[in-house]
């Protein structure tokens, strides 16, 4: 007697399905009647709940006359279930060039053959399912001219069970006379001169203008070496660093990248540990958040090791050499280290053990080179979730007739925290 099975989900191979024997409620009509079948179902039920999550996302939009810059800042609230990975329908032109959130293992740009594009999120698998991720994604859209209209990228979730955001679009206009910039990096201070004149010319691909949220001041307090800070703790929190992690070592603390890290970790409620060869400024570290303060000395120690102790979740080193590689030697499994000095050395004694066996990661990170807006999104960080109260303590302010002793003590290492200078 033929009969067809329909089923939600594809069929997994299950026992041999039998028919029992007929069970008649009633008398055949024709040739209906009723048919029994008996199988063993077990493996077809799904043991993981769906995921279900709902999503926020916050799009700001920055014309100018060449391109739309895109900051999206994106919540999912996880209602139900461990995702491994979330898809997001990329709509509109645009090229996605950065993604960053804490706890995100890594993302891709996934093109079907229809022509639709998806950002992906992917999410590491952990011990403790979380409840919630924020993402910050930044991306471009290049206009060869200005149209009369512009269909910007939008980014939305996939399959959300609820869904809201906003979208705010800023025209900037060129800059004018009197606007307060900031310039770091690409070749100012090299071959360009000009980084402690009170006029200098430089190209407007160089240019950022000041975030609102901080004064002129305190984005100069910050300077590059804030920026490379701030660079660094991103690129950490990208590989996966939380506070709940463990302690986060900071190499060459007392120094401006350093100190800015320490205070920056420290108010992001890290447990940090402050890494030094000058140990009269131990409570100077204290002060900016350190609950630890590890002598240069020990670092040092170890270089013909293959692997130390385990120590650090995670570390910022600005000083290379072979304090970077004894850094990385005692990371914990799976800890990361972000390096961005080298005024210890160009070179390290190591090997690839600490990366075999613990799986640990090390991180470049430069702050010269970096597209804009890259540059404007972490600018835009420090002057708002990232911003700092303590910016005053970590300065020296000196004038210009000042400078070169200034730099005398930088070169020779005794300087602490970071130098103002007055241009006035």
């Amino acid at each position: 007697m033929p009969a067809s099975i329909r089923s939600l989900r594809p069929l997994r191979q299950v026992a041999p399905t039998r028919v029992a024997p007929e069970m008649m409620n009633g008398q055949w009509v024709g040739n209906s009647g009723p048919l029994v079948i008996e199988a063993d179902l077990k493996g077809l039920r799904e043991d993981k709940e769906k995921v279900l999550y709902a999503t926020a996302v916050q799009h700001s939009i920055r014309a100018t006359q060449d391109k739309l810059s895109h900051s999206f800042v994106l919540k999912l609230d996880i209602l139900q279930g461990e995702p491994k990975e979330i898809p997001l329908t990329l709509s509109g032109a645009g090229e996605i060039r950065q993604v960053t959130g804490a706890g995100l293992l890594d993302w891709s740009i996934r093109q079907e053959t229809n022509g639709a594009r998806f950002l992906v999120l992917r999410f590491p698998k952990t011990d403790k399912p979380f409840t919630q991720f924020v993402a910050t994604v930044t991306a471009e859209t290049e206009l060869k001219e200005l149209p009369a209209t512009v269909t910007p990228l939008t980014l939305a979730p996939a399959q959300p069970a609820l869904f809201h955001g906003y979208v705010k679009v800023e025209a900037v206009p060129e800059l004018a006379v009197g606007d307060e910039v900031i310039v770091t990096g690409y070749d100012l201070g090299m071959n360009t001169a000009g980084g402690f004149a009170q006029y200098i010319r430089v190209p407007a691909a160089w240019v950022i203008r000041r975030p609102a949220g901080l004064s002129l001041r305190e984005a100069m307090l910050l300077g590059t070496a804030g920026l490379t800070a701030g660079l660094c703790v991103d690129k950490l929190e990208q590989a996966g660093l939380t506070p709940a992690a463990g302690p986060v070592l900071v190499t060459g603390a007392s120094g401006g990248v350093g100190s800015i890290a320490v205070a920056l970790l420290a108010s992001l409620g890290y447990d940090v540990a402050a890494s030094t060869g000058k140990a009269e400024q131990g409570e100077f570290l204290r002060q900016l958040g350190a609950r630890q303060i590890v002598p240069r000395s020990e670092l040092q120690e170890g270089s013909e090791k293959a692997l130390l102790k385990e120590r650090w979740a995670g570390a910022v080193d600005t000083v290379g050499g072979d304090i970077l590689f004894n850094v990385v030697k005692s990371l914990r499994y799976g800890g990361s280290a972000a390096c961005c000095g080298l005024t210890a050395g160009m070179g390290f004694k190591g090997s690839v053990a600490p990366f075999i066996l613990r799986g640990v990661n090390l991180l470049g990170v430069d702050s010269v080179e970096l597209p804009l807006v890259v540059k404007a999104s972490m600018w835009d960080k420090l002057s708002l979730q990232w911003k700092l109260g303590s910016l005053e303590s970590l300065a020296e302010e000196v004038t210009l007739e000042q400078l070169p002793a200034a730099i005398e003590q930088i070169l020779a290492g005794r300087m602490v925290g970071r130098v103002l200078v007055r241009l006035d």
